[in-house]
């Protein structure tokens, strides 16, 4: 018999002494030890309990931007966990093969064309890659567009501040001016089809 048995068995008996000795009709004695075959079923069997894992957060619908011609059109997407970085995710992901059926492209070059995006004081600050500003002015407001449409659809973002490698950057505006100060839609109405 284990070590173990033989401590659980023992403190057993010990109870059931105790129990008797409190006048529960059995008498009193020494401990007397067990064969693990004489004990009852399942009394010494080892149990596994398992916790389930926490669920996760709840997808939640969002608007993701796309092009169709010239315009920036929003789509829904569901992300699970909400926030920034989900939302450029599913943007940087690209139209569904079924969206593109239907004429959706982005202007993003590439899928990591966005380093990170956080959010401060109402405020997206988006951190661009080289890989942004590879591509024509016409692309890139389509693409700034598109970040702009979809972050500011996230509850709590007014304003959108880019940088490049983590410096302040001049971004063109749709009427292809250029501003290094945070933007909003209102900067890039004329080409969101809202």
């Amino acid at each position: 018999m284990s070590p173990r048995r033989r401590a659980f068995l023992s403190a057993a008996v010990v109870l059931a002494a105790s129990f008797a000795s409190a006048g529960c009709g059995v008498s009193e004695g020494q401990p007397t030890f067990v064969d693990d075959d004489d004990v009852p079923f399942g009394l010494l069997a080892e149990t596994t309990t398992t916790v389930p894992a926490p669920p996760g957060p709840a997808p939640r619908t969002i608007q993701v931007c796309f092009v169709r011609g010239t315009m920036v059109t929003p789509v829904t997407r569901q992300v699970a966990p909400p926030g920034l970085q989900p939302a450029v995710t599913a943007l940087a992901s690209g139209p569904t093969a079924d969206e593109q059926a239907t004429g959706l492209r982005t202007a993003l070059l590439t899928e990591d064309a966005v380093r990170s995006a956080a959010l401060t004081a109402g405020v997206a600050r988006v951190d661009l890659t080289p890989g942004f500003a590879a591509g024509g002015t016409q692309d890139a407001i389509l693409a700034l567009a598109q970040l702009v449409c979809t972050l500011t659809a996230q509850p709590g973002v007014g304003q959108v501040a880019f940088t490049l490698d983590g410096q302040p950057v001049d971004v063109p505006l749709a009427d292809g001016s250029l501003a290094t100060r945070p933007v909003t839609r209102d900067d890039y109405a004329a080409v969101i089809a809202f």
